[in-house]
């Protein structure tokens, strides 16, 4: 279907709108939507290929109802002056042929020129597009380019993507928008072929985000390597690209995906001829392309993958990173605890009176291992918890070790506020111990 169709006379666009439904929005004001005219002399084909365009604002300039095959009631079309001659067509209706290569010639250099003199181009698909290629003159029409969208709106996603979204970035905007069409335009003009032709919105969104496109080199064999760049840098143009402008990726394998407004006008012009010392064998060549797919493939298999479980990547990051976390806590906490590691079996018996001295469960498990000893254990930690509740809900003192109970004692009611539990004069092997040992922790590997 063609939105935008050419008689002697007038540029029509089908607004696809009943005059009901027409006359219930405020589209009626089409004025104001201004598209851009851009003309030049032709350049002969003995010349550089070099245009220079003169730029000026067009619009449509009245509202007709007209019958449709299409259609039982009368539908709304936007008119304007038609400012061409009789060989003008649409840049869909020529790229659908076989002769387009002019064509898209004439509009890479004028969206060129229009980035290098920051003038703003629309941004309407090849079925927005006239192209207009005399002897002496050629001419190029954008259409107002939101009139453009409101029409192609609703169409189904075949044909939306046969006239607009095959041809952009629906995503961008301003200079890498017309950076990214550019490309199009010279991918199409040297392939044959477009970039990006899925038709479904989503899929076309998720190819565009993992540039899943053939680059022109591996299509080409042979071709200029600055021009292939140029165009595969543009085709890479995505929001997530052009969100940050100017922010440097870090990275070997990371490409500067700047947009330029410049571009290699005669390279492309003279794409069509290979030099023979530039081209690989057909088997080299070949083989090259079987591995970039392969590549590829991989590669957006992957970036899928993570962008389809990125949750539960996210979760499970945070699930190792807090168990990174609690075992560095708990290695930390280990490494901190009391060891008898090193010590002789008389210090290790000191070192256990210590702790049933000191009621200190952690170190009395910190130099003791067994059930028959874990029951001892847990009886000097039950003395431990009723000398705390004593000293919580009463006037007792808690249980003392002997030295401390000693010192304590000065009178008949201290007496009766001070219990005593411990271990005093110790021998060990009839020899006399100081119960005052001066302990190692595993961080000090001992």
């Amino acid at each position: 279907m063609e939105l935008v169709t050419i008689d002697s006379k007038h540029i029509l666009l089908n607004s696809r709108m009943e005059e009901l439904s027409f006359s219930k929005t405020n589209y009626d004001s089409v004025v104001t939507q201004s598209g851009l005219l851009a003309v030049s002399k032709t350049p002969s084909k003995k010349s550089d290929g070099k245009y220079d365009f003169k730029f000026s604002p067009w619009s449509f300039n009245d509202v007709l109802a007209l019958e449709t095959k299409e259609n039982k009631n009368r539908v709304v079309f936007y008119s304007g002056k038609n400012p061409f001659s009789s060989k003008a067509k649409t840049f869909l209706s020529i790229a659908e042929s076989n002769d387009y290569f002019d064509a898209g010639f004439a509009i890479c250099s004028m969206l060129t020129q229009a980035a290098l003199q920051n003038v703003q181009v629309p941004l309407v698909g090849a079925g927005g597009i006239i192209v207009d290629i005399t002897k002496d003159e050629t001419r190029l029409l954008f259409v107002p380019e939101d009139l453009y969208k409101f029409s192609a709106g609703g169409l189904a996603d075949t044909e939306f993507t046969r006239i607009q979204a095959q041809w952009l970035n629906l995503t961008i905007y301003d200079l890498p928008a017309v950076c990214f069409m550019r490309a199009v335009i010279a991918y199409k003009m040297i392939t044959g072929n477009m970039p990006y032709t899925a038709t479904d919105p989503l899929e076309r969104n998720a190819d565009l985000l993992d540039h899943k496109f053939t680059p022109i080199n591996y299509i080409i064999n042979g071709i200029n390597k600055k021009l292939a760049y140029e165009i595969n840098k543009a085709l890479k143009l995505n929001a997530d690209v052009v969100k940050e402008p100017g922010k440097k990726k870090k990275g070997k394998d990371v490409e500067d995906l700047t947009p330029t407004p410049d571009f290699p006008l005669d390279l492309l012009l003279n794409s069509k001829n290979i030099a023979e010392s530039e081209k690989l064998s057909d088997e080299e060549f070949s083989l090259s392309v079987q591995k970039f797919k392969k590549r590829q493939a991989s590669h957006i298999k992957f970036r899928r993958f993570v962008r389809r479980n990125k949750a539960g990547i996210i979760v499970g990051i945070i699930g190792v990173i807090a168990v990174i976390i609690i075992g560095l806590n708990t290695y930390s906490t280990e490494m901190d605890r009391y060891t008898v590691k090193g010590q002789t079996a008389k210090e290790v018996i000191e070192a256990y009176c210590m702790s049933i001295n000191s009621k200190d469960s952690t170190l009395m498990d910190d130099v003791s291992y067994g059930k028959q000893i874990s029951k001892q254990n847990e009886g000097v930690s039950s003395i431990f918890v009723i000398g705390k509740m004593r000293q919580q809900y009463g006037f007792d003192s808690g249980y003392e070790d002997p030295a401390e109970w000693f010192l304590s004692i000065d009178s008949e009611e201290s007496f009766l506020r001070h219990s005593v539990y411990g271990i005093s004069n110790l021998y060990i092997n009839d020899e006399p111990c100081d119960l005052t040992l001066e302990l190692k922790k595993k961080k000090d590997k001992p």
